[in-house]
């Protein structure tokens, strides 16, 4: 299979028969071989799948002559391998599928033992940035003299691995189901080049060179899937005038948060984080929560959607809608509080039976140790596919009736 190249805005790439081959910085002509790019995927707990292992995939072409690299693995799976080149990085991104069975993927190796090489020679080091709260692995940083080369995914979870003649492996333990008609996809890798500056970020900070810090920088500000605005956003957060404390079922409480929202208007205050008490729907006696704040979540409504007695869409209560065309009036958007842990629809579904995102937490304050549905810690799995779903559908369902922000 012939090689293939793309160009990017500072760097070029190669491809060969099975992914990624080269890099080319531009600014200095260095280029970086990247041999045997490979993969793993373990499916639960017990089979790993290598990628060189596999017979050569197929491989097709975008209109951007970006490649994507289809193999046939054992059994009923398939796993596409999609690259894009974009500024100073390659992307590798892997999507599996499966024809019959439901599997689950306990861990990707995005670069398996990979063995980088800049105009021939192995980096003379190579470090890891880790997490200093709790996480895992951020990137590795492969340095040669006056070059350096960035490994990273979007994930914060990361296990990165420098082996000796310039070897890399990179992987992290999703654990995820892939199903028929239900395909997983691997959070994206990225690969780059830079200059190093010979200048070490400054303490507390980890000693990255400066250029490390500024691809790293680069790579995640690539990877906001949100467009950057121009101008910042204006947000009031109701808590800090104690907005918890005012209860909006009285007239008096109405016209309390009133003047809130008329300060936020006059200063040009675009959103508040509005999360009042409202004694007409929700009650501290209610909370599931460690804190104590589920009564003013969801505009006051979220004990009751928690608990299966009103979803979005049903009617509102009037001391809320009254609330809610007062915003409207005077041209600023509320932002609703959400706690996503929480034990969404348990016990609601028939049979006293719950959505499979619920399960007992670990934590809790000490007068919430119980278990008993209602009581105790029972909280929902954020790794959940079906919360994942359910979840960002619901909020929108929620806020874009009501011109939430």
């Amino acid at each position: 299979m012939a090689s293939s190249a793309i160009a990017g805005a500072l760097l070029n790439a190669t491809f060969d028969e099975r992914g990624l081959a080269s890099l080319v910085l531009l600014a200095t002509a260095s280029v970086l071989n990247v041999e045997g790019d490979a993969f793993t995927l373990s499916l639960n707990g017990t089979s790993t799948i290598l990628s060189s292992s596999l017979p050569v995939p197929t491989r097709t072409f975008d209109a951007h002559g970006q490649p994507t690299y289809r193999y046939s693995a054992a059994g009923d799976l398939t796993v596409h391998v999609a690259y894009s080149v974009t500024d100073a990085f390659v992307s590798k991104q892997l999507t599996v599928s499966s024809a019959r069975h439901a599997h689950n993927v306990t861990n990707v190796t995005l670069f398996a033992g990979a063995r980088l090489l800049l105009d021939g020679a192995a980096p003379a080091e190579s470090v890891v940035a880790r997490s200093p709260a709790g996480l895992r692995d951020f990137a590795l940083f492969a340095r040669w003299s006056t070059t350096g080369a960035l490994i990273t995914a979007r994930n914060p979870f990361l296990t990165a691995t420098p082996h000796g003649g310039g070897g890399v492996t990179l992987s992290y333990e999703p654990m995820m189901p892939v199903a028929p008609a239900a395909p997983f996809s691997a959070d994206r890798a990225h690969i780059g080049l830079h200059l190093l500056t010979q200048r070490k970020m400054a303490p507390p900070a980890q000693p990255l060179d400066e250029a490390e810090h500024a691809a790293m920088q680069r790579c995640v500000r690539a990877a906001i899937a949100a467009p950057q605005r121009a101008s910042s956003v204006k947000i009031n957060v109701g808590w800090c005038e104690n907005d918890f404390q005012i209860d909006i079922s009285t007239a008096a409480g109405r016209a309390e948060y009133k003047r809130i929202i008329d300060r936020a208007a006059s200063l040009g205050i675009e959103s508040i984080l509005f999360a009042p008490r409202n004694s007409d729907v929700s009650s501290i006696g209610n909370g599931t929560d460690a804190w104590g704040w589920e009564q003013v979540l969801w505009f006051g409504m979220g004990e009751r959607l928690r608990m299966g007695l009103w979803a979005p869409g049903d009617p509102l209560p009037a001391s809320l809608t009254e609330m809610l065309d007062y915003f409207r009036l005077r041209g600023v958007r509320p932002v609703a509080y959400v706690y996503p842990i929480l034990a969404f629809l348990a016990g609601t579904l028939p049979g006293g039976a719950s959505p499979p995102w619920v399960v007992h937490g670990t934590y809790s304050s000490s007068d919430l140790a119980t278990k008993r549905l209602g009581l105790g810690p029972m909280r929902s799995d954020l790794a959940s596919p079906a919360l994942q779903q359910w979840l960002p559908k619901t909020m929108r369902r929620f806020a874009d009736p009501v011109g939430g922000g």
